[in-house]
């Protein structure tokens, strides 16, 4: 029997112990994330671009451009799952789709009251996912973190290109709107594809994060990185007139493998765990 109570003593305790290290608000809410927690967030670049471009701390300027202060890599998606109170696997993704299309009025050839249309347009594919294990140092609302991930990224991007103008034999030379690559002596350029990009990366990263409120956090972190890419083979497709019809040629691009010794990058985020 006196074993049985030393025995629920010293488990009272702990259990005290316990609940004293654990971090809460005034309301008795645990600020704090915990074994079987999830996160989610995102990176802070878009708010910093607006505050900066409000307050025209950046001159206007994003401060993602090489011309401004850099801190953030790029908008991103983040997730967590807290295996114990102090580890998470994490997992990351960046996604960017853009597409540009330009449109110019350029006078007819034969008819120069009349205008017709010249027309660019340009897309681009980006898609970055990264897996890592986090480990978390302090139990006050600044938590201390480091750990290792590694990254598959996926990226190309296509131009093409249409004109008003025809080719035809009285019009060897039909006028055209020059983008800057698209017109070569007596061709011009109808599309541009790039190989596709498959890179492949390993490191490290460490970072603070700080709990504003229970379960709501911004952080930031350094990472640095060792990787690999590789660019497929691409083309580019031209036309011209050969005297008496329109020629048309694709030409293939050669690809390229590059490898990376030294990636340092930095993100702001935001974070909310439930």
């Amino acid at each position: 029997m006196k074993k049985l109570s030393l025995f629920l003593c010293a488990g009272a305790i702990a259990t005290t112990a316990f609940a004293q290290t654990t971090l809460t608000n005034k309301n008795g809410t645990s600020m704090l994330p915990s074994k079987g927690s999830w996160g989610v967030g995102v990176s802070a670049t878009p708010f910093i671009n607006l505050l900066g471009n409000l307050t025209k701390i950046n001159s206007g300027a994003a401060f993602s451009d090489p011309s401004s202060f850099s801190f953030t890599d790029g908008t991103s998606f983040f997730g967590k799952y807290f295996t114990e109170d102090n580890q998470a696997y994490r997992f990351r993704v960046n996604l960017s789709l853009g597409s540009n299309s330009q449109t110019n009025l350029t006078v007819k050839d034969g008819d120069p009251t009349n205008t017709v249309e010249d027309k660019f347009t340009a897309k681009s594919t980006s898609i970055d996912v990264m897996v890592g294990k986090e480990f978390r140092k302090g139990s006050s609302r600044l938590q201390g973190f480091y750990g290792y991930q590694a990254m598959l990224g996926i990226s190309g991007n296509s131009s093409k290109y249409s004109y008003g103008n025809d080719y035809s034999a009285a019009n060897p030379a039909p006028t055209s709107k020059d983008w800057g690559t698209n017109i070569n002596g007596g061709s011009r350029q109808l599309s541009n594809k790039s190989g596709k990009t498959i890179a492949l990366g390993v490191g490290g990263f460490a970072g603070v994060e700080y709990f504003l409120m229970p379960q709501m956090s911004i952080g930031g972190e350094f990472n640095y990185a060792l990787g690999v890419s590789s660019t497929g083979k691409g083309s580019v497709e031209n036309e011209s007139w050969d005297g008496s019809a329109v020629q048309s040629t694709e030409t293939e691009t050669g690809g390229a493998f590059s490898m990376s010794s030294a990636n340092f990058g930095g993100n702001l985020y935001f974070m909310l765990y439930f």
